[in-house]
C-alpha cells in the first residue's frame, strides 16, 4: 500500500531441512536477480536456482488467491492429511475439520498452504490459475493506461481525491465484474451490498526508485535515463 516492491515466499513447513535450504537459496538468488549483487557474486548461483526449481516441479505458472480460509482458533481445525500445494481437488472433497465438521470444496479448484503446524491464521487457500492470455491482456491494458478511463463508466467514480482509488456501484456497473478489475491491477475491498472500493497499488508505486532497474525496464518498455 506505501509504493514498495515486496516479494513474498513459501518456502514450505518451517520446521523441515528442505524449507530451510529453500529460504537460503531464495535469499541469494533474490540479491541477485535485484541487482544487490552480481550473479557472479553469488557462490553456486546455478545450483540454488535448479533448486528452487525442482522444489517448485517446474511451475511457473500464475495463480490468483479465489478462497482463504480464515481461522480464529488453531484448535478447533485440522486439516485433512496428505494434501500438497499445488495439488488440484475435486468439488466435494474433504479438506478439513473444523468443530466437528466437514469442510468439502464447493467447487473443483487448486489448493494452496495447507495448514500442518500448530499455529497459522488461515488453514488453507484456493487458487486457480491464470491463462497465459489473462496476462497478455492485462500487460497491454495497464501499458496503454486504459485504468485512467475507468471513472468515466457507469457506475464507477473516484474514491478518493487522490485519484489512487475507484468505488463501484454494483447495482449499475454490474457487468464489470472484479476479475474485469483485476486485470487492470486493481484489488477490491467490500464496502457493502452494493458498493466495493477498487485499489490500484501501482498508482501509488514508488516507480523513480527503480526506475533503473532491469526488471522494471522490461516489464514498462522504458530505457534508463
Amino acid at each position: 500500500e506505501k509504493g514498495y516492491v515486496a516479494v513474498g515466499f513459501e518456502s514450505g513447513q518451517h520446521t523441515e531441512e528442505a524449507s530451510i535450504k529453500n529460504s537460503i537459496s531464495f535469499t541469494w538468488l533474490t540479491m541477485a536477480f535485484s541487482g544487490f549483487l552480481n550473479r557472479a557474486e553469488v557462490k553456486n548461483f546455478k545450483k540454488h536456482y535448479k533448486k528452487l526449481q525442482k522444489s517448485a516441479q517446474y511451475n511457473a505458472n500464475f495463480y490468483e488467491i479465489t478462497y482463504r480460509h480464515r481461522l480464529s482458533d488453531t484448535k478447533d481445525f485440522k486439516m485433512m492429511e496428505g494434501f500438497r500445494s499445488f495439488e488440484e481437488i475435486l468439488e466435494g472433497t474433504p479438506l478439513a475439520i473444523e468443530k466437528d465438521e466437514f469442510i468439502k470444496a464447493e467447487k473443483d479448484s487448486i489448493i494452496f498452504m495447507p495448514l500442518y503446524q500448530e499455529q497459522g491464521e488461515e488453514g488453507f487457500f484456493l487458487i486457480r490459475k491464470t491463462p497465459i492470455w489473462a496476462l497478455t491482456l492485462s500487460a497491454f491494458l495497464r501499458r496503454s493506461n486504459f485504468g485512467a478511463l475507468l471513472h468515466i463508466l457507469p457506475g464507477v467514480s473516484w474514491a478518493n481525491k487522490q485519484k489512487q482509488s475507484l468505488l463501484v456501484n454494483t447495482k449499475v456497473a454490474h457487468f464489470f465484474t472484479k476479475p474485469f478489475f483485476h486485470l487492470l491491477g486493481y484489488r477490491n475491498r467490500v464496502l457493502d451490498k452494493t458498493h466495493f472500493a477498487m485499489n490500484n497499488r501501482e498508482l501509488t508505486a514508488k516507480n523513480e526508485m527503480y526506475r533503473n532497474t532491469w526488471w522494471y525496464r522490461i516489464t514498462t518498455n522504458k530505457s534508463i535515463k
